[in-house]
């Protein structure tokens, strides 16, 4: 199982592409240039804002998913307030002004203050379901969302999780287990996760799920992670950081095939 890693740095970006090209066994069988579908994903981490947002905000990001082209959009650890009208609900909002479905999973709810992770996407969203890290003592409200794309070659798993920054390694790799028991019983599901994920290389042994890669975000960004499996059908072929006025923002090209 090979592991790769990218950077916003080009250097070390042109060194990911001859790793990629030189390494990958799996796409060296497929023409990546002529996939059945190619989907931008972006990642999105909301956990240190703390302003309250602006409608401008929304505006803003809706011109950058056009730009970047993103169809599915993970955002994780955002605070919301559904039932006050006065505030911008970025959930409902967004979703209306990109024009996308959303899933959300709740983490938290302190007095109608939500804590959430969404999944944003142009594409149908079949299901979603909510996950908590139960049982990990450093877990204060922390979870997952898994959201079912439809991406109309098949269906992709994608799952924004927000892991407990205090956590150990070991609960850590805990929390992975978690997220791979909620793999799709077909095991031909490609999955995409995203969010603060913890270091790759030490919960590698977790078993997430098969054939697991991973691009690793540069720390000095503070862009969020992003890991796949793409069971022999989902492969990356580019990625880059975008700065926001939300964050850093990742995004990677996947390309995707139907057998």
């Amino acid at each position: 199982k090979r592991i790769v890693r990218w950077f916003a740095d080009p250097r070390l970006f042109l060194s990911f592409l001859l790793f990629f090209n030189q390494c990958s066994t799996s796409s060296a069988r497929r023409d990546l240039s002529k996939p059945d579908l190619a989907i931008h994903v972006a990642a999105l981490s909301m956990s240190g804002v703390s302003r309250r947002l602006e409608k401008e905000d929304v505006v803003d990001l809706v011109k950058i998913l056009k730009r970047e082209r993103v169809e599915v959009l993970v955002v994780n650890g955002l605070t919301r307030y559904p039932n006050v009208r006065t505030r911008v609900d970025l959930v409902e909002d967004l979703a209306a002004a990109a024009e996308m479905r959303q899933a959300f999973g709740e983490m938290m709810n302190n007095a109608g203050r939500q804590t959430v992770n969404v999944v944003f996407s142009t594409y149908p969203i079949r299901s979603s379901d909510r996950q908590s890290f139960d049982g990990i003592a450093s877990a204060e409200f922390e979870g997952a969302v898994h959201a079912f794309v439809d991406g109309g070659v098949r269906d992709i798993q994608v799952v924004g999780a927000q892991f407990p920054p205090k956590a150990s390694s070991d609960e850590e790799s805990k929390c992975v287990r978690m997220i791979a028991s909620k793999k799709k019983a077909e095991k031909r599901t490609p999955v995409i996760l995203a969010g603060n994920l913890p270091s790759f290389e030490s919960t590698k042994k977790a078993g997430l799920f098969e054939d697991t890669q991973a691009f690793v975000r540069n720390p000095k960004a503070g862009a969020p992670r992003i890991w796949y499996s793409g069971v022999g059908l989902l492969f990356a072929r580019s990625g880059r950081t975008v700065n926001t006025g939300l964050g850093m923002m990742s995004v990677v090209e996947f390309v995707l095939f139907r057998e």
